[in-house]
């Protein structure tokens, strides 16, 4: 089979998530950040017959690149990659020595906070962020109004930058590292709970994100 432009795609994203992938059988590809506070889930368009780990998974997509138009099949023991008169092996990594995502789906403790977040929106809070060297977005809720911020928590005088994204139903601050906001280019709905975590779905259904809040994040609700 031939990997499509939106697998590679996915495959790079989480190659940014997770250095190592475990393909299961389906159309589903999930991976887990090695300290757990992302887990990524993508539906494809191709069907993985059998189970094969992958350990550098830039490497491998690296690998795949250099043959132009390729046909990739998993075997017994790796990658069988070919094109025209060439051909290649991509062997397994052994199972236990990467970071696997659990099997079962996660489900929010809560949802206290809904918003749609679309690409144009996340852009200008990531290049706002890169700009002035700031680590974090911060969902703000103030005043009854609703904010997407880039700032640095730890530091209340350095700079920040505002984008208004709607009401808000409470005070709060949900703060979520930079670091773990490498998700591809699309339009999100995105469900925030209290209790630490927030789902981040596509609007196009292919790709979903569970990202932890961090631990300095504070949510009060609003009084009746």
């Amino acid at each position: 089979m031939k990997l499509s432009k939106g697998t590679l795609e996915v495959l790079g994203n989480f190659s940014d998530i997770n250095q190592s992938v475990l393909f299961k059988k389906g159309k589903t590809i999930r991976t887990v950040s090695p300290a757990k506070t992302v887990l990524a889930e993508a539906k494809v368009a191709e069907e993985f017959t059998r189970e094969a780990a992958v350990y550098d998974l830039k490497q491998f997509l690296n690998y795949v690149s250099a043959f132009e138009d390729a046909d990739v099949s998993f075997t017994e023991q790796s990658v069988k990659i070919t094109n025209g008169k060439s051909s290649g092996k991509y062997m397994y990594a052994a199972k236990e020595n990467i970071s696997t995502p659990p099997d079962k789906d996660i489900v929010l403790p809560s949802v206290d906070i809904e918003f749609t977040m679309d690409k144009a929106m996340f852009s200008s809070v990531q290049k706002a962020a890169s700009v002035l060297g700031l680590p974090e977005m911060i969902l703000v809720g103030k005043s009854g109004k609703a904010f997407l911020t880039t700032s640095d928590s730890k530091n209340p005088s350095s700079h920040n930058f505002e984008y208004p994204i709607g009401e808000a139903t409470g005070d709060y601050k949900m703060i979520f590292k930079m670091d773990n906001l490498k998700i591809l280019p699309r339009d999100y709905k995105v469900k925030v709970s209290a209790k630490g975590i927030a789902h981040f779905a596509s609007s196009t259904g292919d790709v979903q994100y569970w990202i932890a809040t961090e631990s300095t994040s504070t949510f009060e609700s609003k009084s009746e």
